[in-house]
This record gives C-alpha cells, structure tokens and sequence, in this order.
C-alpha cells in the first residue's frame, strides 16, 4: 500500500492581488469548507485512529472524537502559542517535523490550517507520512495561490493582516505542496480548491 494525501487548496490572492482572507459575507473564515471537507473525506474513508496536527485550542479534535473516532491531537506549542490550554481535548507536545517518537500509526492524519505556519514544511509533509499506517489518508488545508510560493505572506507589502504575529504563513502553489508529498512518499489522491 502507499500512504495517500487528500487535499484542499483554499486561495490567498484574490482577484486584484490583495492580501485578504478568504472571507464570506459574514465575516465567517474558512474553516467550515475545511472541517466539511475533512468530514466528507472521513465519511467516506472510515478511519479509526487520526491524529490531528496542531490542534491549538481548536475543538476539532473532540468533534473527532464525539464521531467515536480514537483520536490523538499534537501540537509543538514553542514558537506560536505562549501557553497552550485546549479546553476541549488533551493535546500532547510533539514536533512532526521531527521523526515519531514512538511506533503509533494512524489510519487518518489531519492537518488543518496549520502547515503553512510551519517553516519546515517538507519536514512536517515528511513526518506526517511517517505517522501513517500503510493505505492511510492524510488530508492538508492550506491557502495557494497559483502563480507564486510565498515563504510568508505576512511580510508583503500588501498583506493587511500579520505583520505583528510571531509565527509565518506560507502560501503555496499546488506544484510546490504536491512535489513535497510526492517526494516525502505520498500519492495525491483528491483535491479540491475554493474560491
């Protein structure tokens, strides 16, 4: 078996090549496409075991759970959060850009809105694929943008939103994310992108 990633896309840039979130009417960010495509592909998939990756305070984890999923959240916590309290769910200290630090592997691996925060991206793609049972599903959210990789969209000129946190937020094309995968192991199995 090869492990397999599923994928959304989500985009950055819009149409006049501002900086912006993508954002509804509402003011609602993007997390309900995200959650809903992670969902359908769970749905579809049936895992048992899914790890999520950076949960932060985000009670995705435990919604994980309540669908009677076994469910472990990881977050490397140095670097984004000064502390880390999820009300929610436990969420234990690991690094994925790092090797396992024991033999646990998982059926599903989620990763929501936080690989673009992570500077080593290849690392994290590489070390999430490790966690992987063989014929696992990884499923990534990501902001892209189809014409250029950002290596931190905060520090441009036009970004309106960022220049004051202490973390970065890459944007990447589809070829960039998808090479990582390919190269760390993983096969591209589906993906969507909203606009």
């Amino acid at each position: 078996y090869m492990t397999v990633c599923t994928i959304l896309l989500r985009p950055w840039l819009n149409r006049d090549h501002q900086m912006s979130r993508v954002e509804s009417k509402q003011g609602m960010n993007e997390r309900p496409l995200e959650y809903g495509f992670a969902l359908k592909c769970i749905g579809e998939l049936a895992p048992r075991t899914v790890l999520d990756v950076g949960s932060g305070g985000s009670s995705w984890p435990n919604l994980l759970y309540m669908c009677r999923l076994e469910v472990d959240a990881v977050d490397k916590i140095d670097g984004y959060w000064a502390s880390l309290h999820n009300r929610h769910y436990p969420v234990m200290k690991a690094d994925v850009t790092l090797p396992p630090e024991n033999d646990k592997k998982y059926d599903f691996v989620t990763c929501i809105s936080v690989l673009e925060h992570i500077p080593e991206y290849k690392a994290a793609v590489m070390g999430m694929l490790a966690r992987l049972k063989d014929g696992g599903h990884l499923v990534i959210t990501v902001p892209f943008n189809k014409q250029k990789y950002y290596k931190n969209v905060y520090e441009e000129e036009q970004a309106s939103y960022g220049k004051d946190v202490n973390y970065v937020c890459q944007v990447y094309t589809p070829n960039t994310l998808f090479n990582a995968i390919e190269l760390s192991g993983g096969e591209i199995v589906y993906t969507e992108y909203y606009n």
